[in-house]
């Protein structure tokens, strides 16, 4: 079963892989690693200071959420909580309920015994949503666990065959501001509810589920010096000039985002 380090860290490890995730910072992944081998992380928390570029130097984190209504300021799941720990036949669970500005928010992981994989499950109970920016599953990979030089994404847009798209280019943000009344540039297809993220060593696959949440993915690329900023999530909601000024959607039923991780050292994009 898990164990805890100092009330803060939750470390939970199975025969392949481990996890590590943080309740002071609302349950986000500390770091997730493959084969007993947790000082090589893969993904997790990117400390602030890591990087020198000023344009990338705050905190980067992985599992959380962000939501940002216009002139207000932006809203996070980064708050202390109480984790609670359970285990099923399939898995090791951990739960835990958080109180955002809007409404409480339960956030679940769930641990697979028998296989690389970790799920997310954030269930929003909120009684209304208004016009704004939500984004949700933030992966963050760790740039010394990856070759910037050989790294790549794939996903459907559209057709029934993978794209492939190899990083080692010029910089983008997705999720850059076109102007203060429109909050994106564009987004991924994701057409098949699959993405890969690969190298010459690790493949993570990310699935989600749309007929919970319709979702679409965000990325940040940007290189620096011999390190690299790669960030993945998931947006629920967008702002442009077409939803100015309309109120708030009620509503009585919880929006639930599920997103599983698969990470392996072989090749998905067959699977």
């Amino acid at each position: 079963m898990p164990t805890t380090n100092n009330n803060t860290l939750i470390r939970i490890e199975t025969n392949s892989m481990g996890i590590e995730l943080n309740t002071k910072h609302g349950l986000d992944i500390q770091r997730l690693w493959l084969n007993n081998e947790p000082n090589k992380a893969i993904l997790g928390r990117i400390p602030l200071g890591y990087f020198e570029d000023i344009r990338i130097g705050s905190e980067f984190h992985s599992g959380h959420v962000v939501f940002q209504q216009p002139g207000h300021l932006l809203n996070n799941d980064l708050i202390p909580c109480v984790a609670n720990l359970s285990e099923t036949e399939g898995f090791k669970r951990v739960h835990t309920q958080l109180r955002m500005p809007l409404g409480p928010m339960e956030k679940e992981y769930r641990i697979y015994n028998a296989t690389n994989r970790v799920d997310l499950i954030c269930r929003l109970n909120w009684t209304s949503y208004p016009h704004g920016l939500l984004r949700l599953g933030h992966i963050t990979l760790l740039p010394d666990a990856f070759d910037a030089g050989s790294l790549w994404y794939a996903t459907h847009n559209g057709g029934p065959a993978l794209e492939k798209f190899y990083l080692d280019g010029p910089d983008f943000n997705q999720r850059r501001p076109v102007s203060f009344g429109v909050s994106a540039t564009t987004a991924v297809g994701m057409t098949e509810n699959i993405m890969l993220i690969g190298d010459n060593k690790y493949h993570l696959k990310i699935g989600i589920k749309r007929e919970d949440l319709a979702v679409v993915p965000m990325i940040i690329w940007q290189k620096h010096s011999e390190s690299f900023l790669m960030q993945v999530n998931f947006s629920a909601g967008e702002l442009d000039d077409t939803r100015h000024g309309k109120t708030a959607e009620k509503s009585n039923q919880p929006l639930i985002f599920h997103m599983s991780l698969e990470i392996s050292t072989m090749d998905m994009t067959e699977k």
